[in-house]
């Protein structure tokens, strides 16, 4: 290195220890030295022969002095959606779902997906679709879905009245347990008595060498305490739903305002058990069998039959793909939300202050109760062999769920490489049966499912495929987020101009809390020509190179 060089080193030296964080003028005049240094290591050296970046010795670092070009913008990766049709909904709820959606100004896919979640919780067990003429495949109305989006969009407030309907139900169910559970008090302590006394009455019996009756030592057993009705649970443990489902065997809606909760709960080493009992209860179709030591051998649930519902910020949603993508979905869990929508933004706030269209909310209440105390043999369900009651499709409905069935499942087998996506519309299939079934019988249908009610199931399943896309493709997005908080980071001078990896994850910034998150987000900088890297070659004692960036001087100098 000549004399040039060192004296341009002291003179860049110099000027940060006079300017610290230096000004438009200072990195002017920064930027001159290096050029001056630059020029002369570049004519000295061959350490970077791509005039882009590569190995230098240890300890030093070479960037190319080509000129700097102004940046390519940033662009979000999400993929476009379908807007929901009002159309899709049941003639009976749909005044009630638009009104909501005006009132809370929530977009209107939250209320739809809490309202039809909720639908098929009111049914539950009662009653499955069978979609084929002759086979016994059967689906159960049991449905997982989730909203994407920022606090601000009132997703709370769309979910609460979505299932509104079922937590009046339950409310009315649990004041008639009153009267029930009273009536086991009193039937508990008679029995109780009754016992004391054919004990008391053995005892004397025995003292004096009598014959006793020894059947009347357990004539009248106490009654099993009756467990209150359910239809909404908001935290249990799996034993706790347990106890709950063995009392309500017709299927309980796990609801979590914040879904990402539960998944990370779920993920979490010891949790494998927890997570195997949500998978069963997905189907409806499954018993399970929770082994304990404080209460005998077992407790058996003769069918777990769980509804999921519960909203998740954009923010979450990353950390939540991370495991779907890297096994391909084989987990299923988050494959299983088949209603799961992540909408644009729903416009501008606006002030509303009206009363609710009550007409159609007790309209809308009014099918969800019918549903819940549905008898199937009225509607004109079949039973065989003691299984659970069913309706089939008609000849044309069915003609139409196996075209879109066998074009489904074809391109599941041939046509997708993305295998997360391939596993989330591989369960496409019960969800499609299941909103036929609603649909149907929410409408006011008996006997076989028509076509109508299919259509707009599949209508239903194109509409949420491109929100299920919207949702595999965010990893993308993630890094974009990540890009743009490193550029504010970098513009805001919180980083210097030239800076490693480990300056950044450490801080524990948003979105940039770890090595591979403040990775993509320096490599898509790079690629947008924020940044250029360059490699430091590590010492005799070997080791991984350490990447090194400087930041674009047109970037900082719009940012002054």
């Amino acid at each position: 290195m000549n004399s040039d060089s060192v004296a341009a080193i002291f003179a860049i030296r110099l000027l940060i220890q006079q300017h610290g964080a230096l000004t438009p003028v200072a990195m002017d005049l920064v930027e001159e030295k290096l050029q001056i240094l630059g020029a002369e290591l570049n004519g000295a050296s061959t350490s970077c022969p791509n005039g882009s970046g590569g190995f230098v010795s240890e300890g030093d670092t070479t960037f190319s002095d080509s000129p700097w070009f102004e940046p390519q913008p940033l662009t979000d990766a999400l993929p476009p959606v379908e807007s929901f049709a009002p159309d899709l909904l049941p003639d009976d709820l749909r005044p009630w779902v638009l009104d909501i959606a005006e009132r809370t100004q929530a977009p209107i896919e939250y209320v739809a997906v809490s309202a039809t979640v909720s639908l098929g919780e009111a049914l539950g067990r009662k009653i499955a679709v069978r979609p084929k003429r002759l086979d016994d495949w059967c689906e159960f109305p049991n449905l997982w879905g989730a909203v994407i989006g920022p606090p601000s969009w009132m997703k709370s407030p769309a979910l609460d009245e979505g299932k509104r309907p079922l937590s009046i139900i339950e409310s009315s169910m649990l004041r008639n347990f009153d009267i029930v559970r009273r009536e086991w008090e009193a039937d508990a302590a008679s029995a109780k008595v009754k016992r004391e006394g054919a004990r008391d009455r053995a005892r004397k019996a025995a003292a004096k060498r009598e014959v006793f009756d020894r059947d009347s030592l357990v004539a009248d057993i106490i009654p099993d305490e009756p467990q209150p009705p359910r239809l909404i649970v908001n935290n249990a443990t799996v034993p706790a739903l347990c106890e709950v489902l063995r009392a309500n065997p017709n299927g309980v809606l796990v609801y979590r305002d914040e879904l990402s909760g539960l998944i990370a709960e779920l993920d979490q080493e010891g949790m494998e058990g927890s997570r195997a009992f949500y998978l069963t209860g997905w189907s409806g179709k499954e018993g399970y069998v929770e082994d304990r030591i404080g209460r005998g051998t077992n407790l058996r649930v003769p069918y777990v039959c769980l509804s999921l519902l519960g909203g998740i910020q954009p923010s979450r949603v990353a950390p939540l793909l991370r495991e779907t993508l890297a096994t391909g979905g084989s987990d299923g869990f988050l494959p299983r939300f088949s209603l799961i929508v992540w909408p644009d933004c729903p416009g501008e706030y606006r002030a509303i202050d009206r009363e609710p269209n009550y007409e159609a909310m007790e309209h809308a209440h009014s099918v969800y109760k019918r549903l819940h105390e549905l008898e199937p043999a009225k509607v004109g369900a079949e039973t065989i062999d003691g299984l659970s009651p069913f309706l089939r499709l008609d000849a044309a409905a069915a003609e139409a769920f196996t075209a879109w069935d066998v074009e489904l499942r074809n391109r599941l087998r041939f046509g997708l490489d993305d295998g997360a996506l391939a596993a989330h519309l591989g369960k496409y299939p019960k969800m499609v049966c299941a909103l036929a079934l609603l649909d149907h019988l929410a409408s006011g249908g008996t006997g076989a499912i028509g076509q109508r009610a299919v259509l707009r199931a599949l209508a239903w399943s194109q509409f949420l495929e491109s929100h299920a896309r919207r949702l595999y493709a965010s990893q993308g997005q993630s890094h974009v987020d990540a890009a743009r908080s490193l550029l504010n980071r970098i513009k805001r001078r919180d980083i210097g101009s030239t800076f490693k990896l480990r300056e950044v994850y450490r801080r524990g910034w948003a979105h940039l809390s770890d090595f591979k998150a403040a990775e993509a987000a320096a490599d898509l900088l790079e690629s947008k020509g924020y940044l250029r890297v360059s490699q430091i070659q590590s010492g005799e004692a070997g080791g991984r190179p350490t990447s090194e960036y400087r930041v674009n001087p047109l970037v900082l100098k719009a940012a002054s």
